[in-house]
C-alpha cells in the first residue's frame, strides 16, 4: 500500500471515529485528475510527500512576480498594479504549501503593501480596500473599492493575516482595524455583507483576544446560525480552516465539518462558490480543514 493511501485511509478512519462520514480518498482522487499543479502540491503537502524542490520552484515563479511594493497584480503580471485580494490569497497559497518561513522575504514584502492598503484619510477609519487603479471590470464584487460589504471582508482578512503573521509590527494598523471590525458587527454577530468576512472577523477576534472574547463569541454563534443548506462546500472548508489556525478547539468547529462530509459531491470534490474551476482547490481545501481536525482531535486525546 502506497504512503498517500496509507495516510488517507488513517484519516477517514478517525474522521469515522468522530462520526463524520466522508470519502477522503475519493477526494484525493479528484483534485489528482482535475487539479492544477499548486492544487495538487497542497494536496501532496497534506501528506507531507511534496518535495521541497518542487514547492520551492513554485514560490520562485511567484516571487518573480512580486511588484516593488510587494504586493501582487491583478493578472500576476510585475509592473501592473498591485491587488491586495490577490496579495492576501498567495498568503493562503503559501501557508498551504507549508513556505511561510521559506518565504520570509515575499510575506515582509507583502505585509508591507497589505499595511498601505489601509485608509489613511480617516485616523478613526481602521478599514483596507482594493486598489482604485484597478481597472473596475477585472475587480471581483468583494474587492470592490468604496462598497461596504467588499471593505468588510478585506478588512476582516487583511486584520487576520496580520495577526497571525506580524502581530507586533502592525500593532497601530490593526488596533485601528479591530475597531473597524467592532463597529460593523451587528448585535446577531455578523458582519455586512458576505459571511466570509464573519468567519474572519471572527478568526481575528479569537487571535487578538481569546476564543471566548465577545466578539469571537457573537461571530460563532452568527456562523453556528446559518442554516446547513446555505453553506457553499468551498465555504465552509475555509472557514473550518480559518477557525482551527485562529485556535478554536474541536467542538467548536465540528459542526463545519459535518457540513463538508454530507456535501462531498458524487465525483468526490467539494464544489466552488467561485466556478467548476475552482473546485480542485476548494476539495484541497476541505481536505485541509479535515486533516487539521483530526490532527488537534489527536494532540487532544
Amino acid at each position: 500500500m502506497s504512503n498517500r493511501r496509507s495516510f488517507w485511509l488513517s484519516i477517514a478512519t478517525r474522521l469515522e471515529q468522530m462520526g463524520l462520514h466522508c470519502g477522503p480518498l475519493f477526494a484525493v482522487s479528484f483534485v489528482q485528475e482535475h487539479g492544477s499543479p499548486v492544487d495538487k502540491l497542497v494536496l501532496q503537502q497534506l501528506s507531507r510527500l511534496a518535495p521541497l524542490e518542487a514547492r520551492m520552484r513554485w514560490f520562485r515563479g511567484l516571487e518573480r512576480l512580486q511588484n516593488p511594493d510587494g504586493g501582487l497584480s491583478l493578472n500576476l503580471a510585475p509592473g501592473h498594479p498591485s491587488s491586495l485580494n490577490i496579495t492576501l490569497f498567495s498568503l493562503t497559497q503559501l501557508e498551504y504549501l507549508d513556505l511561510l518561513d521559506e518565504g520570509a522575504d515575499f510575506v515582509s514584502g507583502a505585509v508591507e503593501f497589505i499595511i498601505s492598503r489601509q485608509s489613511e484619510t480617516d485616523e478613526t477609519d481602521g478599514s483596507f480596500s482594493e486598489n482604485s487603479q484597478l481597472p473596475s471590470e477585472s475587480v471581483p464584487a468583494w474587492a470592490t473599492p468604496g462598497d461596504l460589504h467588499a471593505t468588510a471582508y478585506l478588512t476582516a482578512l487583511a486584520s487576520w493575516w496580520l495577526l497571525r503573521l506580524r502581530p507586533m509590527e502592525a500593532a497601530d494598523s490593526l488596533r485601528r482595524a479591530l475597531s473597524y471590525l467592532n463597529l460593523h458587527q451587528g448585535q446577531d454577530g455578523r458582519l455586512p455583507g458576505f459571511w466570509h468576512s464573519t468567519w474572519l472577523a471572527t478568526g481575528a477576534a479569537a487571535l487578538a483576544s481569546d476564543t471566548g472574547s465577545t466578539a469571537a463569541a457573537a461571530g460563532l454563534g452568527a456562523l453556528r446560525a446559518r442554516p446547513d443548506d446555505d453553506w457553499d462546500p468551498g465555504q465552509a472548508g475555509w472557514a473550518l480552516n480559518c477557525l482551527l489556525a485562529s485556535g478554536f478547539g474541536v467542538r467548536d468547529v465540528l459542526w463545519l465539518a459535518r457540513i463538508i462530509c454530507r456535501k462531498q459531491g458524487l465525483t468526490g470534490g467539494w464544489s466552488s462558490e467561485d466556478g467548476d474551476e475552482w473546485a480542485p482547490w476548494s476539495t484541497a481545501q476541505c481536505l485541509r480543514g479535515l486533516k487539521l481536525l483530526v490532527d488537534q482531535t489527536d494532540t487532544i486525546g
